[in-house]
């Protein structure tokens, strides 16, 4: 009963824009969405996807928390909300594989190995082909520079010097967790500001 006061509690100042709340929320349950998404994924999905895709579950409780009539069925909600990102992770990568070549596909111990070896490879062309246009990088370098200082540094350091949460949170003398936190609400400010 006290843990969904609790939570009940940072809900309601999470809504009335207080972000250690959202924060706080996002740490209790970080590690139970991931792990959900792991087994729901298993070897189909590389660990860092599977990061993004809880990063991307937050996202949307950010989103839409808002939305949630029943407040006390926050966890039921936020469990949906996994299942429904690891069932559409499922069926990109079906639909991919079935896009490559129907055939060599059906075997699960393929699917895997071509997983393993292409995945890099295949993130690193989408993202090159995202930040190709000088339009859209000066936008993002733009909106990256509106950030309040907290959240510029730490998008700048992970994801323009590509440093490792590790050595950002030396370099900052702050916990990993907080570094990845400050690196997603950086995240959510910079897509409103891009949309």
């Amino acid at each position: 009963m006290k843990k969904q006061q609790d939570e009940l509690t940072l809900i309601e100042s999470f809504l009335y824009g207080d972000m250690e709340a959202f924060q706080l929320l996002t740490e209790n349950y970080k590690d139970d969405i991931f792990n959900t998404l792991f087994y729901l994924l298993g070897t189909r999905v590389a660990k860092d996807r599977i990061e993004l895709l809880a990063q991307e579950v937050f996202l949307e409780v950010y989103n839409n928390l808002k939305n949630l009539e029943n407040k006390r069925a926050f966890t039921i909600w936020l469990y949906q909300l996994a299942l429904k990102m690891a069932n559409f992770e499922l069926a990109r990568i079906r639909s991919k594989n079935v896009q490559n070549n129907d055939e060599d596909y059906t075997n699960p111990e393929e699917e895997i190995e071509y997983l393993f070896t292409h995945k890099q490879e295949e993130l690193e062309k989408e993202s090159a082909k995202k930040y190709k246009t000088k339009e859209f990088r000066d936008l993002v370098l733009q909106a990256i520079d509106i950030l309040p200082d907290e959240f510029r540094t730490v998008v700048v350091l992970r994801d323009i010097e590509q440093l490792t949460y590790e050595d950002i949170s030396s370099i900052l003398d702050m916990s990993p967790e907080v570094i990845k936190n400050r690196v997603f609400l950086a995240k959510i400010k910079l897509q409103k500001m891009l949309i």
